[in-house]
């Protein structure tokens, strides 16, 4: 499924877009005032399962085996 079919635009959400390349696993710090949402998707836009952990202001994103694609935060 697209990313593009999962988000609703709105002018008043802020949305991070975090692309990867043949990675096992990203570290993303954000300043959102709250846990974000985060999405992971593949290089053909198609939603992955991924393990999300939180520790204060930064995410880890790890995967099963390397992988490309794009992380949104919101």
């Amino acid at each position: 499924m697209p990313v593009s079919q999962v988000f609703i635009d709105g002018s008043t959400l802020q949305e991070i877009e975090i692309p990867f390349v043949n990675v096992d696993s990203v570290v993303v710090d954000h300043t959102f005032p709250h846990r974000p949402t985060v999405i992971v998707c593949d290089s053909s836009g198609n939603l992955i399962q991924a393990d999300v952990s939180y520790s204060g202001l930064r995410i880890t994103v790890t995967f099963c085996s390397s992988i490309s694609g794009s992380i949104f935060i919101r």
